[in-house]
């Protein structure tokens, strides 16, 4: 389902999915204002996507996810959350580079990278021994200058 859009469009279908759940309701006007581009980009974004079953206009030009657009935005919104996660708290990366990085990779990572990219981050959350090893790890990996690792690190 996701790879059939192209980023712009997955954009799209993802910001209509937030403004359904802030707002109940989506309309052209606000996916505008949203995402910072023009109505009539809006307009062709919404033709698109109702092209490929994704939205329905609604009267009072209220835009709505279909079931298929709605399972495929929440996809999408999961995809970028475990990026996300993956980077801010297996990565140590500030939550801003991690929502940009993760903004750019959500578009070309595989689904099997995406699922063993979770079951990585969920070995790590449910394993402490683990956990631990990683945190002391990776703190003291960054804080050495770039490709100058610690014995510890080349041990491993």
């Amino acid at each position: 389902m996701p790879g059939t859009l192209s980023p712009n469009m997955e954009h799209y279908l993802q910001s209509i999915y937030l403004l359904q759940q802030k707002n109940k309701v989506a309309r052209v006007k606000e996916i505008a204002h949203f995402m910072d581009v023009s109505m009539p980009s809006v307009t062709n974004a919404v033709k698109s996507l109702r092209d490929k079953k994704l939205v329905q206009n609604m009267p009072y030009g209220y835009i709505e996810l279909t079931n298929r657009g709605s399972d495929t935005a929440m996809h999408l919104m999961e995809r970028r959350r475990a990026l996300q996660q993956f980077l801010v708290h297996v990565l140590r990366l500030n939550i801003e580079i991690a929502e940009d990085d993760a903004c750019q990779i959500e578009h070309v990572i595989s689904e099997e990278a995406t699922s063993r990219l979770k079951v990585l981050m969920k070995l790590i959350e449910q394993c402490p021994k683990l956990k631990n090893k990683w945190d002391k790890l990776i703190t003291q990996c960054i804080s050495e200058e770039e490709g100058n690792f610690c014995d510890s690190c080349l041990d491993m």
